[in-house]
This record gives structure tokens, sequence and C-alpha cells, in this order.
């Protein structure tokens, strides 16, 4: 299988690039600085068997100051993909957000729930979403959740290293959501790239970890307690320029259910982590 990687220096994309290699297959990867995808001259995708967009823009916060740049990258990016894979005839699997939601839902949501983004990150992503459904039918959207891995900045890499250096961190506790590790999510990405029905099957499917948690419960699992002390807060107390959903609890019933994919746990991505 010939593989066309973008984003490929984020922590999702050397994980798929890592485990793609690794599984034999010829991986054509780029980063955000080999190839940029907000310019409608894209590369030549011959041969490719499957193009994986894992670029994006994900500074939350940042993004309410640069909506122009947020958009450039999440929409526009993933409209000059979808045209170029239709061009080609190559199907494009798109990793996008449960910042579509506005975490106002009280169960888990599915992949038919209304979006409704409540920041510009998020908005940005969904028109990403909407621009590949009115261009390319051959795509798979993958939203994901709190990801992390050994690549890359991401809270756990965060919060340890604040641990280290201080007494007493103050954690969100009233957030709900499911963290995911990169290599899992790399690994749902093979797998449905494998899958005999994969081509009977495009559209929008939710992947993350289990079990559900919260930021600060989640952050206890990490820090030694003994080095430093963790103290829940509201996300009123913890102001920031983008609005966080409260409940980021992603349904993952689908993917399962057509592909046999299993929610993995994210401790073991943890495990993972400190044992590197």
């Amino acid at each position: 299988m010939k593989l066309f990687i973008t984003g490929a220096n984020g922590q999702l994309g050397q994980e798929l690039t890592l485990l793609a290699k690794a599984a034999g297959h010829e991986v054509l990867a780029y980063s955000s600085k080999a190839l940029d995808i907000t310019q409608s001259d894209l590369a030549d995708l011959s041969g490719v068997d499957y193009l994986v967009n894992c670029a994006a823009y994900t500074a939350v916060d940042k993004a309410e100051d640069e909506p122009e740049k947020a958009f450039a990258v999440n929409a526009m990016g993933v409209a000059n993909l979808a045209k170029t894979c239709a061009e080609y005839n190559v199907p494009m699997i798109h990793i996008s957000t449960d910042y579509v939601f506005d975490g106002t839902k009280k169960a888990a949501y599915l992949e038919t729930d209304t979006p409704n983004p409540q920041g510009v990150y998020g908005g940005s992503k969904l028109a990403g979403e909407a621009l590949l459904q009115a261009t390319w039918d051959k795509h798979i959207i993958l939203r994901v959740s709190w990801v992390f891995g050994r690549f890359g900045n991401n809270f756990v890499k965060t919060i340890t290293r604040l641990s280290q250096e201080r007494d007493q961190l103050k954690i969100v506790a009233d957030q709900h959501g499911s963290p995911t590790g990169a290599s899992h999510i790399a690994k749902v990405i093979l797998a449905l790239l494998a899958h005999p029905q994969l081509t009977s099957h495009w559209g929008i499917y939710h992947y993350t970890d289990a079990p559900q948690t919260t930021w600060y419960d989640f952050a206890k699992s990490f820090v030694d307690p003994e080095k430093c002390t963790l103290v829940p807060i509201t996300t009123a107390e913890y102001p920031v320029k983008a609005k966080r959903p409260s409940n980021s609890v992603l349904s993952c019933d689908r993917i399962n259910k057509i592909f046999g994919i299993c929610q993995c746990s994210w401790q073991e991505e943890l495990q993972d982590m400190y044992a590197v």
C-alpha cells in the first residue's frame, strides 16, 4: 500500500509514519513545512492508494486571534487536498475533532448529532469537514479527542513538566472526555485502510480511547502526589480565550459496528510513553 501523509511532523503524523513503514507500506510523509496544504498547487498523487491528512492548526486559544490562519489550514487546506484527491481518484482520510460539538449534550456524541462549535478552532475544523464532503465522496472523517503521545506537545507532557517545577497545580475537573493515544489513532487508521469493506462505508466516524474521565482525574493518573498536589477547579476558575466543550465524550459504537474496531485503553499509551 502506498500512503501519502500530510502533517507528518505532528504527534499523530509521526506515529502513523513510523507504524505504516514498520507494517511494510510505502510512505510519502510530508511535514507542514515541506508541504503547505494552504497552497492550491499540491503534490502529484500518481500511484498513491490513500492520502491521510494529519495536518492541522491546533492552537485552540491562539486561533481566536488568528482565525484566518486557522481557516486557511483547517478548511481551505482540506478543500485543496480533497480537490487533488478527486483529480487522482485517491481516497482521503481526514482527522477532525470533538470541538465541532458544543459540549452541552449529556450523553456521548454520535456522528449524526448536529455540530455546534463554540470557537474558531472548532468552527474551522467543521468547515473543513463540510468542504471535504462537498468536494470528494471517497473519504473518511475521523473525529478524535484529547490526543496525547510521545511526540509533539500535549497535556501529559505539559502537566508532567509543570508538576516537576511546582508543588501545586490547579486542574479543571468539570470537563469530561476521553484521552486518546496518538499511536492508537494511527493503528485505527491502518486498520481502516486494510479493511475489506472500507470502500462501501465512507463517511464520518468517531474514535477515542476509554474510559472517559476529566482533565483532573487524567492528571492524577500520571502525576506523583508526593511531589505535586493537584487541586480540582471549575472551568470558570481557569479562564481561557476559547470555550472548551464541557462534554467531549464521543460514541465509538459506529466504528465498532461497521469495522469491528474496539476502543483501546489510554492507560496503555501512558505506560508506553513513560517506558520510552
